[in-house]
């Protein structure tokens, strides 16, 4: 029965992110002259801030959103993610070719406030 309950809210926010992607301006609109980026995200989730996931996300610049939002990894998490686009934005406005910092989840696992924090280093190329 939990599965049932869970997979329509997963879907919805599947659903709301995929409309927020479509609706926000294209990021070459948004950052003439970029050439290529990628993203080192490392998530951590204790107080010593050792990693519990880390990836890379690359971006296929002539259709990517000017948005970077990233959910929580932590799956007992409601209501959390990272949303890192005005940090971002910023740094790639002023032609930055390198932009790091943290965010903290805003989500709860149930009465507890999530700890997971997302550390990252955005790599840019201009023209």
């Amino acid at each position: 029965m939990w599965s049932r309950q869970r997979n329509p809210e997963a879907a919805k926010r599947v659903a709301d992110r995929r409309q927020r992607e479509q609706d926000a301006p294209r990021l070459l609109q948004e950052t003439p002259g970029l050439q290529s980026l990628y993203i080192e995200l490392k998530e951590s989730g204790d107080a010593n801030g050792n990693p519990v996931s880390s990836h890379i996300r690359r971006f296929q610049l002539s259709t990517a959103p000017a948005l970077f939002l990233f959910p929580c990894g932590d799956p007992k998490c409601d209501g959390g993610g990272h949303d890192i686009t005005d940090e971002v934005l910023a740094g790639l406005r002023e032609h930055k070719t390198r932009i790091e910092g943290q965010d903290a989840c805003v989500g709860a696992a149930g009465e507890v406030p999530c700890t997971r924090t997302l550390s990252y280093a955005v790599v840019a190329t201009f023209e």
